[in-house]
């Protein structure tokens, strides 16, 4: 003795349905064409995340030209600093935001940088401006290494410093530049002390 037809229960399930799509309809509708907030958290994270990156690759951008500010000084370091500062030009393209353009320095191979023109392309360009903001490259060629140990430890100190900040990717980004920062101050100070 079933019964057809509509019952209360089936009305009143119906009901609570109907309730319920709205209900999470009227949830990701924002309404009057303003984004949700969900929308603004995601574009200022975007931002934030831009910035970030922005920030630690004019970090590895300003120890590049560090490096080829030392190459230009000194020539005859070139083979020694070529891989390092490869790896560091590498850095740099890893951590620009997508869509910006690499450094002109970055893209530049240390052969070309430090070419028998050095001293005169040395004095201008974003290469020599970066390598300016270290300081003065010194005269003797093993204090102008030890220079890029100092260098190479800033870098990696401020990589770390960023992790706090960045989301795991990046996080996972900046911690191997960092490793990287370190391994490389280690083997310019071995070079440097034998």
């Amino acid at each position: 003795m079933g019964r057809d037809g509509t019952t209360r229960r089936r009305a009143l399930t119906g009901a609570g349905a109907t309730a319920a799509a709205a209900l999470l309809a009227g949830c990701t509708s924002s309404g009057g064409g303003e984004p949700s907030a969900d929308a603004r958290r995601e574009r200022v994270s975007a931002a934030a995340l831009r910035a970030l990156r922005t920030r630690t690759a004019a970090t590895s951008t300003t120890l590049l030209g560090r490096y080829d500010a030392v190459i230009a000084r000194h020539p005859e370091q070139r083979a020694r600093l070529a891989p390092l500062r490869s790896a560091v030009a590498e850095h740099v393209k890893a951590l620009a935001p997508a869509g910006a353009a690499p450094s002109a320095s970055a893209s530049v191979p240390a052969s070309a940088s430090s070419s028998a023109s050095a001293p005169a392309s040395a004095s201008s360009g974003p290469a020599a401006e970066a390598g300016s903001r270290g300081g003065a490259v010194p005269a003797d060629a093993a204090e102008a290494v030890r220079s890029l140990v100092s260098a190479e430890r800033n870098s990696g100190k401020a990589q770390t410093a960023a992790l706090m900040d960045a989301p795991p990717e990046l996080a996972r980004l900046l911690a191997s530049v960092a490793a990287a920062n370190a391994v490389h101050a280690y083997l310019l100070s071995r070079g440097a002390s034998s």
